[in-house]
């Protein structure tokens, strides 16, 4: 166990390192603000399936309305991730600008 350990504070630095960086920070937020859109559209799905397991099935038109919030969501995601992951950036950079250039 000490041995893992030791090999852990080996590469602590390089971690904390990486964890520092604007880039990597900036994505990291962009998606941890999309979560409640994979959250609201994981529940759809968990609707329209989950009762398959106890051989219950809807019919397709029901399993096609289901699925459709979660058709929608997750094509929203992508943007959302996008956008959210720029707005982090800038607001990153404009914090190393001088005040009179932000």
């Amino acid at each position: 166990m000490e041995k893992m350990v030791k090999s852990l504070e080996k590469i602590t630095p390089f971690f904390e390192k990486i964890s520092r960086n604007k880039y990597m920070v900036s994505i990291k937020d962009g998606f941890m603000e999309t979560m409640p859109i994979v959250v609201f559209s994981s529940i759809f799905m968990l609707i329209a399936y989950i009762p398959n397991i106890f051989n219950f099935y809807w019919s397709e038109s029901i399993e096609n309305f289901l699925m459709k919030p979660y058709n929608y969501s997750m094509g929203l995601l992508g943007l959302v991730v996008a956008a959210t992951t720029a707005k982090h950036f800038t607001t990153a950079l404009n914090r190393d600008m001088p005040v009179d250039n932000q």
